[in-house]
């Protein structure tokens, strides 16, 4: 068996991903920095920041102050998901919540397993940035135009949103929700059966 796939899962992939999570996460970091650096002169100096249900404005402040809070939530965000990716490394397996933890969290498995949850860590974080940036441009886009707030599209991209966290708690039970098929083998034979 290759040395990279121990419990059929390749550790050499799962490295890659993380990789690709940080630099999205930059990229995306990147992004929301462009974002208020090119629309904040272009807005005006009262920014409606809050609107009602039906998307109309009911909150504005001083375009300086919604800059500030704009990059600070997008900033917050990505270092407390970046500090969580890290934070798992050093955390007790006794603090962490998975499926068959002491399997997963035991020996060599350990590092592969807090590899594929920072990795998962990571691009929860980089999704929940995505979703930021989305929601301050519809702010932005209603601001510019002098229009009320995209009250359809925030339903659609939280649902987006919700649906792929779902999903990476899915994945989070399939990939350890089952141990290795030769120690499920192993535990149901009638070797091992008690009497």
């Amino acid at each position: 068996m290759n040395q990279a796939t121990v419990d059929g899962h390749n550790s050499d992939l799962s490295s890659t991903w993380f990789t690709i999570g940080w630099v999205t996460m930059l990229l995306l970091l990147a992004g929301a920095f462009g974002q208020a650096f090119w629309y904040g002169p272009k807005l005006p100096a009262l920014v409606v920041s809050h609107f009602d249900l039906q998307g109309n404005a009911n909150g504005a402040m001083p375009r300086n102050s919604f800059l500030i809070t704009m990059v600070s939530t997008q900033l917050g965000i990505a270092a407390i998901f970046l500090l969580l990716s890290w934070l798992i490394k050093i955390l007790p397996s006794s603090l962490i919540n998975i499926p068959n933890r002491d399997y997963w969290l035991q020996g060599d498995k350990r590092a592969r397993t807090i590899l594929a949850l920072r990795t998962m860590i990571t691009w929860i974080g980089a999704l929940s940035l995505l979703f930021l940036i989305a929601i301050f441009q519809l702010i932005l886009i209603a601001n510019l135009r002098q229009q009320p707030f995209n009250k359809l599209a925030l339903p659609a991209l939280l649902g987006i949103f919700l649906a792929l966290i779902a999903y990476s708690l899915y994945w989070t039970y399939k990939r350890f929700g089952r141990l290795p098929e030769d120690l499920m083998t192993n535990a149901n034979s009638p070797n091992n059966a008690k009497d």
